[in-house]
């Protein structure tokens, strides 16, 4: 590596972007994400605070830090030096023109993929999927957190409002195994009506819906609830196959997913609480 590990920027957080648009700034972090189109290069990196997105476009950067982009890989740890800008599309809604890139240490290969994987294979590597959106601990205890879940019309509320999410079914909603619930959502400006089935309810510990009638060919969503350090750790394990198949994942679902979970796990953040030191 040619560059030093250093940066003439200050470091910031990525929760602290929206402070410093306009700015030159050193972000320090992991690699979330990696894609590529054409001169310009993605990437997503999370600190801890956040995600953000950087972006490399050939030219705008010392040819040698555009180049230390191949040689990435997912949670690498580096250094991004760059303006920041307010991007509503990007993870965060701010994101980096970047005009650095100083890797501190290249990763191996990182086993789980943005593919969707099985109960299994996630469980069996679950202190690395502790860095998923997916997962997320509370410092609240499990019967307060799951009683929160138990009553469907919250889901309204940690939903992103760019889905226009409704929930149909009149409260209160009584869970149990059977319960069928209808909510209204609007895709990329299409409105769809979603019904789901709540296969399994075991509170406080785990509940399981999967959809009946909606976007997708097939949804399965295990919500799990474990007591750790003090407060619960709350699991999001999900199954689906959109319809259109592969390619209309890979260019619209999988990422529309992700960005959905990552607003949930803010706005439970904020209404229920702060993460456990866990």
């Amino acid at each position: 590596m040619s560059s030093p590990i250093a940066s003439a920027a200050p470091a910031v957080d990525i929760a602290a972007l929206a402070h410093h648009t306009g700015q030159v700034v050193t972000l320090r972090g992991w690699v979330y994400h990696l894609r590529s189109s054409g001169k310009v290069r993605f990437l997503v990196l999370r600190d801890g605070s956040g995600l953000a997105q950087g972006v490399l476009v050939k030219g705008n950067l010392p040819e040698d830090d555009f180049q230390q982009f191949e040689r990435l890989t997912l949670e690498s740890s580096l250094l991004l030096e760059g303006l920041v800008r307010a991007e509503p599309r990007a993870p965060g809604g701010y994101e980096l023109e970047v005009t650095r890139v100083i890797p501190v240490q290249i990763a191996p290969e990182y086993p789980i993929s943005p593919k969707e994987h099985g109960v299994a294979f996630l469980m069996d590597r679950r202190h690395l999927w502790l860095r998923s959106p997916r997962q997320q601990a509370i410092l609240r205890i499990r019967d307060e957190v799951f009683s929160f879940f138990a009553d469907a019309h919250n889901l309204q509320i940690i939903t992103p409002p760019w889905l226009k999410f409704e929930v149909l079914t009149p409260a209160p909603i009584v869970m149990r195994p059977g319960t069928l619930i209808d909510y209204r959502i609007t895709v990329h400006g299409l409105p769809i009506r979603w019904r789901t089935e709540i296969a399994e309810w075991d509170p406080p510990h785990q509940f399981v819906d999967v959809q009946v009638r909606g976007p997708y060919t097939l949804w399965h969503h295990t919500h799990t609830f474990e007591e750790s350090h003090g407060g619960t750790l709350c699991r999001d394990l999900v199954r689906y196959r959109p319809r259109g198949g592969t390619l209309i994942h890979w260019l619209f679902v999988r990422r529309d997913v992700e960005r959905i979970f990552r607003y949930r796990q803010q706005r439970l953040r904020e209404l229920i609480g702060p993460a456990t030191d866990s």
